[in-house]
């Protein structure tokens, strides 16, 4: 985890919490026939929106308190991908094994978005930008420009214990690269989930952290396609296993290596997460929390998802701290009530 996160995270609490400042009427955009606008808006968010400033960089009016955003990120990954990997484990019982690996990449594709976040690095879409007031008959409305000129906002954590915002592409390999900056500002993070899978992609033996020795944009490469053979080649099988299968070289089983190397990566980063999530929950109270349960709740449960089973007798062993996880939240989404 990012130095800076649980400090920043406090920080950005309090920050939240005594913002009293209203949106600078200049970046309100009118709408409609409304020639006074309400000056109440307050620039306190559950959801951040950005703007342009003169010389065309994205800003945020919630940059002071944009830590609050990345929490979510870490709770809400994991809730979604448990039931990738569930659904995985069902298919690899049936011996489907290319959506097997198309369930258990969906699901670490879900669980990056919390690491980087873990990392000072937070993913969103779609972008919200400025508000905008619209008269509706005798009363005004409020909502968000789309910036549908920018398909993703990266929040990123400097070592000033600031938060600066850049572009990105919507794509799967760019998300996958946001990796190559963790990777270089903090080598722990090149962790045994990425060695192994890393080793698998490209079949060269144990990783070592020399970099020089590590080919990362092939192992992220190799990564990507392996979803593009599953989902629409309809092939999951291990290369090596089906190779020797096919030359009549001895091997009978292992073909669904390739699914439960990707099952045991998203297990791995899950569990990290809720390493981290552990360290928040021991850092900052409850109550402080509770305190940005708004943009919290709205960040977590919004948009909606399908929920895991909320009896622990039926999940997984190694999915029951998610379980946990969930049941913690719960006590923070009532507490707001």
């Amino acid at each position: 985890m990012h130095p800076l996160f649980i400090p920043n995270l406090k920080r950005s609490i309090e920050g939240y919490v005594s913002c009293t400042s209203t949106v600078p009427s200049e970046l309100i955009v009118q709408r409609g026939d409304t020639e006074i606008a309400p000056t109440n808006l307050s620039a306190r968010s559950a959801r951040p929106w950005f703007y342009l400033s003169e010389d065309n960089r994205l800003n945020s009016l919630q940059a002071p308190f944009f830590g609050i955003y990345a929490v979510p990120q870490m709770i809400r990954s994991p809730l979604l991908a448990t039931r990738y990997i569930e659904a995985g484990d069902l298919l690899v019982d049936g011996r489907y094994y290319s959506m097997a690996v198309a369930a258990y990449y969906t699901a670490a594709l879900h669980l990056l978005g919390g690491f980087l976040s873990s990392y000072g690095r937070v993913l969103l879409e779609p972008v919200n930008g400025r508000p905008y007031y619209q008269k509706m008959g005798t009363a005004f409305g409020t909502g968000y420009e789309r910036l549908d000129s920018i398909e993703q906002v990266i929040g990123i954590l400097t070592n000033r214990n600031s938060w600066i915002f850049e572009r990105r592409v919507r794509s799967h390999p760019g998300r996958w690269r946001e990796l190559r900056a963790v990777f270089a500002e903090h080598p722990d993070a090149l962790d045994t989930q990425f060695r192994e899978l890393f080793s698998y992609m490209t079949s060269y033996g144990p990783i070592r952290t020399n970099q020089a020795e590590f080919d990362l944009e092939e192992s992220l490469e190799r990564l990507v396609s392996c979803r593009h053979d599953a989902l629409y080649r309809g092939f999951g099988y291990d290369d090596f296993v089906f190779d020797a299968l096919v030359n009549r070289d001895g091997f009978f089983t292992g073909l669904d290596l390739r699914a439960r190397h990707f099952r045991s990566f998203a297990i791995s980063i899950l569990n990290y997460l809720m390493r981290c999530m552990a360290e928040v929950r021991n850092a900052v109270a409850i109550d402080e929390l509770q305190k940005i349960a708004s943009p919290l709740i709205a960040n977590v449960w919004m948009p909606p998802f399908e929920e895991m089973s909320r009896d622990s007798s039926n999940v997984p062993s190694d999915l029951r701290s998610v379980h946990e996880l969930q049941n913690w939240f719960q006590t923070i989404s009532l507490g707001n009530q």
